[in-house]
């Protein structure tokens, strides 16, 4: 799983890329086979006014699934990274869930169908 920490308008430091590396991979831990790569994004939109303007968003790439995009603000930037990692793993164990269902149903149908033309019987007129 690789995995791209970028920051705007937000120190930046190398521990703080640590951290969240290192909650990305615990809560990814389960599914990583499932993800080729996991992009984070934090900024503050306002700058230093304050307020509800500290964003997170997650890019979620994988190759079998579709990507996942998830977005969080919040007023602490840990808050938001947090919930946006909380709401990405959710979403992320959904799909996984979903397409396992759906492989599964394929495979029972699949039984279903004939394997050799001679089965198939044509109705003649």
């Amino acid at each position: 799983m690789n995995i791209q920490v970028k920051f705007r308008n937000v120190k930046k430091s190398s521990a703080a890329i640590m951290q969240v590396s290192n909650r990305l991979s615990l809560a990814f831990a389960r599914t990583k086979e499932a993800i080729q790569s996991v992009s984070i994004i934090i900024s503050d939109v306002n700058g230093p006014k304050g307020g509800v303007d500290k964003l997170c968003r997650i890019l979620i790439k994988s190759a079998h699934l579709p990507d996942i995009v998830i977005t969080e603000n919040q007023t602490s930037t840990s808050a938001a990274i947090d919930r946006c990692i909380a709401r990405a793993r959710q979403n992320l164990s959904r799909q996984i869930k979903k397409n396992k269902q759906s492989l599964q149903q394929r495979m029972k149908l699949q039984h279903l169908l004939p394997t050799s033309n001679d089965d198939i019987a044509y109705p003649t007129a």
